[in-house]
């Protein structure tokens, strides 16, 4: 019984002092965003809209690639059903 005494003050103990230090992180996460100069956060986002444009092409192209082999494979299997038939 002692022990848990003792344990439950130094716990509210604990979560007393990270509380300042978490708001404290959080101001200063909060200030380093605002002061990001609009001309970086353009940049950013350009680089990332640059890279979406080059995933959405490769997937086009690789859509494209599978319609091809899809086609090619009906034809085959075409081509093999008109062979039994005949």
């Amino acid at each position: 019984m002692p022990a848990e005494q003792h344990q439950e003050p130094l716990l509210q103990v604990l979560l007393s002092s990270i509380a300042p230090v978490e708001r404290a992180a959080n101001t200063l996460i909060a200030g380093f965003r605002r002061e990001r100069p609009k001309a970086e956060l353009a940049e950013d986002s350009e680089d990332r809209m640059g890279s979406l444009q080059q995933q959405i092409c490769e997937l086009l192209i690789k859509n494209q690639q599978l319609r091809m082999s899809l086609e090619l494979a009906n034809a085959a299997d075409r081509e093999e059903q008109d062979d039994r038939s005949v």
